[in-house]
């Protein structure tokens, strides 16, 4: 049984890894979520009800003030 040439299993080893890299990239995309007093998301309770899986909440520094 003959092996086939080297160059054909460079391609191969190279489109797997390039399938194997594209569903990583795709399983890891999500939004970042920021939440700031003077930001887009003024609440971490705002930001959790806009998230979705694979978001990042980002919180700021500042002073927040808890409202009823």
């Amino acid at each position: 049984m003959n092996k086939p040439p080297s160059a054909v299993w460079r391609w191969v080893s190279v489109l797997c890894f390039l399938l194997f890299s594209s569903f990583l990239t795709l399983a890891q995309e999500g939004d970042t979520l920021i939440v700031s007093p003077d930001g887009p998301y003024p609440s971490i309770e705002a930001a959790l009800a806009d998230a979705q899986s694979g978001d990042t909440i980002e919180v700021h520094g500042g002073t927040y003030t808890y409202t009823d």
